[in-house]
């Protein structure tokens, strides 16, 4: 059954959509801090802050998917971008599940089905409660969705890209982006700093 499962997931990355995610935001992943700059110049007026370790840009209430989101990111390895997340924090609270269900169709529609999609409680909380926003708060529920990228249709199970997406204790939706070969470099350099400590 494991076995069934896994080659029905890889199927579906693989047949369903052979498109790559190559970038975010219109940037392609690999593109330095001042390419992004200018390329998301074309799309807001909205000055970016760089935090202080000059590897996060950051705008501020700018428009993304059609709809006004609170915070852009843009990461960077090594003056290239690898990846970025939007966050969504809903006009009241309760809009929450409507509004991560409305962006997660979106990002369907573009793609395909998420391979990993999640509502999910714990004890005392169950979905269709009319207690969800207070699972959510409390940390009792997982909500989020995965959809891979195919590298190739070779046999081996990997992906150049994710999305993701997830509703956040605090009340807000993240949005993330990942890819690229500056985003293995970058996953690689914190592996090996975790092992370092050993």
């Amino acid at each position: 059954m494991k076995l069934l499962l896994v080659f029905l997931l890889t199927l579906s990355s693989f047949c369903l959509n052979a498109q790559n995610l190559d970038g975010f935001w219109g940037v392609r992943f690999g593109a330095s801090i001042d390419s992004a700059k200018i390329i998301i110049k074309k799309k807001t007026t909205v000055t970016p802050k760089l935090n202080s370790d000059k590897d996060i840009l950051s705008y501020e209430n700018v428009t993304f998917g059609g709809r006004t989101a609170d915070v852009v990111k843009l990461y960077f390895y090594k003056n290239q971008l690898y990846g970025g997340t939007v966050f969504y924090i809903p006009e009241k609270d309760p809009e929450i599940l409507s509004l991560y269900r409305n962006i997660k169709n979106e990002v369907a529609e573009k793609y395909w089905e998420p391979q990993i999609d999640v509502e999910s409680y714990k004890s005392p909380y169950s979905k269709d409660d009319g207690f969800e926003l207070s699972a959510i708060k409390g940390g009792y529920a997982t909500i989020g969705a995965i959809w891979y990228f195919p590298n190739s249709f070779s046999n081996e199970i990997n992906h150049t890209g994710t999305i993701m997406i997830s509703v956040e204790p605090k009340i807000w939706i993240e949005l993330a982006y990942r890819g690229g070969q500056a985003y293995e470099d970058f996953k690689k350099e914190l592996q090996k700093n975790k092992q370092s400590d050993y």
